[in-house]
């Protein structure tokens, strides 16, 4: 069979948005046991259920249809589609979906072993061996789909699942951004993650290295602790200026280069520089990177890479308690005309009055909101908004990431709400603050996750800290302030500010 007959075919739902298959029924509560919450966001709420008739455990995600258009009920059938077309070990697998009145049940393998950062976080080790294991893993997925005409097109840490805490079997998730194209076909819409993007797809001119270029991005991450196009400077368009080049600047530290301080092997570095080549056409293809000899390496270095779990750790630690900044963040924070303004840019911009914005219509809206964004800007702009990645942003994500922004960029906000937290008013905080200040705000209680209780945790392991710590976790830390910041992260600050 050759590739082009392999490629895999979506067809328009057509004008019956109402069922998507014709086999979903309405009797899942009859066949499955509802045990506990796994998860929530904007397309709705992901359950753990237990099926009736074998006791098997599986997810389900369970979507309110009056929530979504037209448009994003085809994805989410496009993302089915592909789950049931595309057979293979490492690929999260649909079972069945069901269909109420209101809601749409999709029943999807359970993985319980948490995402890839998450489970090098939980048990403190990583290291080059287990670095070739995940990276082969997830090529062996890339050359399967590839072969069948699909490009992921949105590869990142968060997107990559194990199935239980202790196997280290992982399986590619999220195919909602994937598309579909032809040999030699390009495509032509840009999607994904900022830092996992590779440069080509700001030309809309990109074809499926795009992937490989996104599976190298976590090798470097993973064999450094740190992103490799970033920078501490405030210049939006310096991420991609840096990928463009590749790994060539001679930058000390953090940078867009192999840090020889961290003694990778050889192997380790001619791997990570052919799969981040700027130039798709001398990138290697999945399949060839498989035989690449870092991957079919027999004894490769077993020792724990000390720098990455410490780095996972406090960025794991930060990123979700900015997650839990955002919840207790209100629009209310904002000046009455800021907010008047952003609800007149969205509900202009929404143009089907559907409550939600897809990315063409975001795109238009920031035309009137800032003028001369390039589309890199917008796309990280949309990341930031987008914060249950279900592509599409609703007027609470829109007005919550302007809200948090506005208090970012004011002392004395910031100020005000570490008062606020402070309970016992000693000009310190502490967990017990903020499990206080929590059960005393059910909004603020009711947008907390295991993983943010689990990081505010961390955050104070070692007793109070001050103000400027947790202001310092709660801005967005970039490269060069993370690597200053660690250290007192870790200790925790008792001084008086």
């Amino acid at each position: 069979m050759t590739r082009e007959e392999r490629v895999v075919h979506l067809d328009p739902i057509g004008d019956d948005v109402e069922k998507l298959f014709p086999s979903w029924t309405n009797s899942v509560a009859k066949e499955y046991r509802f045990r506990k919450q796994l998860g929530k966001g904007g397309f709705g709420q992901v359950w753990l259920a237990t099926r009736n008739s074998d006791d098997k455990k599986l997810a389900c995600k369970v979507i309110e249809k009056a929530k979504f258009k037209r448009s994003t009920l085809q994805s989410f059938h496009d993302e089915v589609v592909l789950m049931q077309t595309l057979r293979h070990p490492g690929i999260i697998k649909f079972h069945i979906g069901y269909e109420t009145r209101k809601k749409l049940y999709l029943m999807i393998e359970l993985c319980s072993g948490g995402e890839l950062l998450a489970k090098i976080v939980s048990e403190q080790k990583i290291s080059e061996k287990d670095c070739i294991n995940y990276t082969q893993q997830i090529l062996e997925v890339l050359k399967y789909v590839h072969l069948h005409g699909v490009v992921h097109c949105d590869l990142k840490p968060e997107n990559v699942l194990f199935i239980s805490k202790t196997s280290d079997q992982l399986k590619i998730i999220d195919f909602g951004l994937a598309k579909v194209h032809r040999h030699l076909e390009w495509i032509s819409k840009v999607g994904g993650t900022p830092s996992y993007i590779a440069p080509e797809c700001t030309t809309k001119h990109y074809t499926e290295a795009c992937d490989v270029w996104a599976t190298g991005v976590m090798a470097f991450e993973m064999l450094h602790g740190y992103l490799p196009f970033q920078s501490s400077k405030d210049d939006p368009y310096l991420p991609m200026q840096l990928a463009k080049k590749g790994l060539d600047s001679p930058q000390r530290g953090r940078g867009p280069h192999i840090n020889t301080r961290y003694k990778l092997s050889e192997h380790a570095i001619s791997f990570i520089t052919s799969l981040l080549s700027v130039d798709p056409a001398s990138r290697l293809t999945a399949d060839e990177a498989l035989l690449h000899p870092w991957i079919t390496n027999t004894s490769p270095h077993d020792q724990v890479l000390d720098h990455v779990v410490d780095a996972f750790k406090i960025k794991s630690t930060m990123s979700n308690v900015q997650k839990f900044l955002k919840n207790m963040v209100h629009t209310d924070d904002m000046e009455s005309w800021l907010i008047a303004d952003m609800r007149r840019i969205f509900d202009k911009a929404d143009t089907n009055q559907d409550g939600e914005l897809d990315w063409d219509e975001f795109v238009e809206g920031m035309k009137e909101l800032s003028v001369g964004m390039s589309e890199i800007d917008l796309i990280n702009l949309f990341d930031a908004m987008d914060v249950d990645h279900n592509h599409s942003i609703t007027i609470d994500e829109f007005l919550q990431q302007y809200a948090y922004q506005h208090a970012i960029k004011q002392d004395d906000r910031l100020w005000a709400i570490c008062k606020t937290i402070d309970m016992k008013a000693d000009g310190k905080l502490d967990a017990d603050d903020v499990e206080k200040f929590v059960q005393a705000n059910p909004e603020v209680e009711k947008g907390m996750t295991p993983q943010m209780r689990t990081s505010l945790a961390n955050l104070f392991e070692e007793g109070s800290i001050s103000y400027h710590t947790f202001i310092c976790a709660m801005v967005e830390v970039k490269s060069d302030d993370l690597e200053n910041t660690t250290d007192e992260l870790n200790r925790g600050n008792t001084e008086e500010n």
